[in-house]
């Protein structure tokens, strides 16, 4: 079997650039105007949703720090303290039974969103997840001190984009839920309660993970 490459569709594009570009070359100085004539030649490019070269999903998802994230966090660290207190290391402590954690169904689902912002992580053992068993990394621990962490992340194909310029921290977003339902919320009094005096001090990180 040989092997061979698919030419895609950038060089065919590129042709159609220059063709225009030499039949009006004051075009380079507007570039809305040579996208319109680039597009009129080109449709494809009109859609959003897909890539004009492979035609591969544009889609990207995007993962904000919400109160529910805070709460799984918050609850999390007090099982990880409860843990080291009954004189479990702390490495032994920061590994948490999501499915058995003394919360709402609201908050232990939001798992995977506090993953993708890299604030909790799956437990790995010899190389395999351990089922309902997740961790606090790095950044989770930090942001329950009260340093700032990204407040959204956007995932496209898989891979994760920060947003430095956007930052928030666990005070923040209690603040901005407050503005939004006042203090009439049953399901995240751990958010309302919550000071970072409490977890400064509250040292030692599990090993291997990367935030």
């Amino acid at each position: 079997m040989s092997k061979e490459f698919n030419q895609g569709k950038i060089k065919p594009l590129i042709k159609i650039i220059a063709q225009i570009l030499e039949q009006d070359p004051y075009l380079h100085k507007d570039y809305d105007k040579l996208i319109a004539k680039v597009e009129a030649e080109v449709p494809e490019l009109k859609d959003k949703t897909k890539c004009p070269n492979c035609d591969a999903s544009m889609t990207q998802y995007v993962y904000n720090l919400n109160v529910l994230g805070t709460a799984l966090v918050i609850n999390m660290a007090k099982a990880v303290r409860e843990a080291t207190r009954a004189g479990k290391s702390f490495t032994e402590a920061n590994i948490v039974h999501i499915p058995t954690l003394p919360t709402s169904d609201a908050i232990r689902h939001k798992t995977t969103h506090c993953a993708k912002l890299g604030l909790i992580a799956k437990y790995i053992k010899d190389g395999r997840q351990i089922k309902g068993m997740w961790v606090i990394t790095k950044r989770g621990f930090a942001a329950l001190k009260g340093e700032e962490i990204p407040n959204g992340i956007i995932v496209w194909r898989g891979r994760t984009i920060e947003r430095p310029d956007n930052m928030t921290t666990f005070a923040k977003v209690r603040a901005r839920h407050e503005r939004k339902v006042g203090e009439n919320n049953n399901y995240c009094a751990e958010v309302m309660d919550y000071n970072p005096n409490d977890w400064i001090g509250f040292a030692g990180f599990h090993d291997g993970r990367l935030f």
